[in-house]
């Protein structure tokens, strides 16, 4: 009984005060983050024969545009015939942690963080297009808004 009361009392103090709902929000969520990752590496392993058919067609892909880009070999040294001679993005792998797509509201988490130099409004894409936008951040996971979720805009320009 004892328990009980206190459970309520906390639920009371956490849904009636900003400060202790976002500090009870910001600790459930890295314990949340951490219990979803175990989990992910768990079950990892499942789809791991479509994640290699789908990395064999994008390195095909990525050959095709390599023999489309005239590299000339001249020795040792690859000549790329580019005009712009910069990098316009970089590209980070991450692993999506959880994912809801039945939702109104769709979400996704991924491994990666501002330790990778992971920032909001960074845009996340796979080899079959555009996933969404990246929403929060902390240290290890941030949450990108899905191209599923209800209030998805993203800007594009070709």
């Amino acid at each position: 009984m004892f328990l009980i009361l206190e459970g309520i009392a906390a639920l009371l103090i956490v849904s009636n005060n900003n400060y202790q709902r976002s500090a009870f929000i910001n600790a459930s969520n890295g314990f949340t983050s951490s219990i979803l990752s175990a989990s992910d590496n768990i079950t990892h392993y499942v789809g791991l024969v479509e994640t290699n058919e789908s990395l064999a067609h994008e390195n095909a892909r990525l050959r095709e545009l390599l023999s489309s880009a005239k590299i000339r070999p001249n020795d040792s040294i690859y000549l790329i015939n580019d005009s712009i001679h910069k990098q316009h993005y970089r590209y980070q792998s991450a692993k999506i942690i959880s994912n809801s797509f039945q939702k109104r509201n769709n979400y996704l988490v991924l491994n990666k963080g501002s330790l990778y130099n992971i920032k909001s409004t960074m845009g996340v894409i796979s080899p079959d297009g555009i996933v969404g936008i990246v929403k929060d951040v902390s240290d290890d996971f941030c949450l990108v808004i899905s191209i599923l979720h209800a209030k998805t805009a993203i800007d594009i320009m070709i």
